[in-house]
C-alpha cells in the first residue's frame, strides 16, 4: 500500500496498483508513455488502458497537491544558454 501526505500532511492511501504505478513513473523520470509501456507489458494489459488509469491518478495526485506536472522540455536551440532548456 501506498501512502502519501499532502503538503497539508493529509495522508493519502492507495492500492497496490497505484503503488505500482507511483514507482515506475519515478522510475522512468515521469515519462507517462514509458511507465505506461513497462507497466503494461508487466500486467499483460492494454497500454493505452493502463495510460488513462495512470492519467487519473496523476490528476488525483496533483488535485490533492502530491504532485505537480510540468511539460517535457522542447529541442534545444543554438541560441539557447548551456545547461537550460
Amino acid at each position: 500500500m501506498l501512502t502519501l501526505l499532502s503538503p497539508h500532511g493529509v495522508p493519502y492511501f492507495y492500492a497496490p496498483e497505484a503503488s505500482a504505478i507511483w514507482i515506475v513513473l519515478r522510475q522512468s523520470g515521469g515519462d507517462l508513455a514509458c511507465a505506461a509501456a513497462e507497466l503494461g507489458d508487466a500486467w499483460g494489459a492494454d497500454v493505452s488502458y493502463v495510460r488513462r488509469m495512470m492519467e487519473q491518478h496523476v490528476a488525483d495526485w496533483r488535485r490533492a497537491g502530491l504532485v505537480q506536472t510540468s511539460a517535457a522540455p522542447g529541442p534545444r536551440r543554438a541560441s539557447d544558454t548551456p545547461g537550460s532548456y
